[in-house]
């Protein structure tokens, strides 16, 4: 039996700049073995070519038609920071749009991200109402101190947590350990009263091998509750993440699932694979794997989805991009090596340093484009926080006067 994997998303595709224009991933299809089309995805994007709005369909095969299922809108800011996004989607029992999600962000002027808002969708109502609230305090360094959760309550924000942090670096700038602390202790110099622990490990490199989170269970003992395990290869693009889980009845750690890629030679992505762990047949069973194509271009094409049957991938699905040719909007550039610039640690869990490139300008995009942040003439050691960012990789590009170069970082 043939079985669908629904929806797959651009977080793999670059917008590709040649001369004066640019090519936009606007659209992308999936299509069974016998070409038959499946579902689509379509986005817009704005004068600066961020994108604006991601639209999804299904096919009715009935009327041979397209039927949108799902919608997402964004907005940005004067510096390019994404401070909302709107989701809705189509309720087939009601044949009524209802909300997912709506998140309201706000930044300092280094491009913090200070609050965070998110709002439920109320059906009784038919609109949105308080849900969560996360309000962060960060140093002169750009290094988060504090946060402040707040539950919404018949539209009235209730704190119900506030935490403390406490950081150590190595000789290289990177951190090997970040301490929480509730604020109802109010010694936070006392490493006792620190209710969770993440201690991370590196390469010569300077990218992320080890993440391990600890909680505690009394004052004189931490109890593993999660740990990342990366590889990289000679390019640090990262090929492997384990994560496995804190089990005492599996002699500490018991295995979960293990997350790959592969690249080319120019550093495109060629496979992704995820495979989760089996406790009765304690092996390893796939759960999906990409595999990506490339035109003369480099842009990508199409993929060919594989799953799991009999112990081995079968192929089932092939998504196809279409593209539009566009002017290039004023934030693509076209990147050099006459800078210099290292970023770490990479991957990035809660935020990472951009040194050697002081009195630069700095912008961060995503891989479909979009700008996240930018800040002009930065320091030497530049603290960059990306903890509310989506797990996925990003551009750094950095221009000072003519120069321009750029850097790629993983977000985990």
């Amino acid at each position: 039996m043939r079985k669908n994997i629904s929806w797959i998303f651009l977080s793999c595709i670059t917008f590709c700049v040649y001369g004066q224009t640019t090519l936009f991933p606007d659209s992308m299809v999936l299509k069974s073995l016998d070409g038959q089309s499946l579902n689509k995805q379509m986005s817009t994007y704005d004068n600066n070519g961020n994108e604006s709005s991601r639209t999804y369909y299904i096919r009715d095969k009935k009327n041979n038609d397209w039927l949108k299922y799902m919608e997402y809108t964004y907005e940005r800011d004067h510096s390019g920071n994404q401070i909302s996004e709107i989701a809705f989607m189509q309720d087939t029992a009601s044949n009524q749009w209802v909300g997912v999600s709506n998140q309201l962000f706000l930044f300092d002027e280094n491009g913090n991200e200070i609050e965070k808002v998110c709002y439920g969708w109320n059906r009784q109502t038919g609109d949105w109402e308080t849900n969560h609230k996360c309000v962060t305090g960060f140093d002169e360094d750009g290094v988060m101190e504090n946060d402040i959760s707040y539950i919404g309550i018949e539209n009235q924000w209730v704190e119900y947590s506030q935490k403390d942090y406490k950081y150590e670096f190595d000789n290289a700038g990177n951190i090997v350990e970040m301490l929480i602390f509730d604020l109802k202790y109010k010694d936070v110099k006392s490493n006792v009263n620190a209710s969770k622990k993440y201690e991370y490990a590196y390469d010569k490199q300077g990218n992320l091998t080890l993440s391990v989170l600890y909680e505690r269970s009394d004052e004189s003992q931490w109890v593993p509750k999660y740990r990342y395990e990366y590889e990289f290869d000679s390019n640090d693009n990262q090929t492997l993440e384990i994560f496995l889980v804190g089990d005492p009845d599996y002699d500490g750690w018991r295995a979960h699932y293990k997350y790959g890629h592969s690249y080319d030679e120019d550093g495109n992505l060629i496979s992704m694979f995820y495979y989760s762990w089996n406790m009765d047949k304690q092996d390893w069973v796939g759960v999906y794997n990409y595999q990506y194509f490339y035109d003369s271009d480099k842009n990508s094409e199409y993929i060919n989805l594989y799953v799991w049957e009999n112990g081995d991938w079968r192929f089932n699905e092939r998504a196809d991009y279409y593209y539009t040719v566009r002017q290039n909007p004023e934030n693509n550039t076209r990147v050099s090596e006459k800078l210099t610039a290292s970023v770490y640690p990479n991957p990035v869990a809660g935020f990472f340093t951009v040194a050697g490139a002081e009195h630069s300008n700095l912008i961060i995009v995503d891989m479909q484009g979009r700008v996240l942040l930018t800040r002009k003439n930065i320091s030497n050691q530049e603290v960059v926080q990306a903890g509310s960012w989506p797990n996925g990789a990003y551009f750094i590009i950095l221009n000072k006067g003519d120069e321009k170069i750029s850097r790629k970082i993983l977000k985990k």
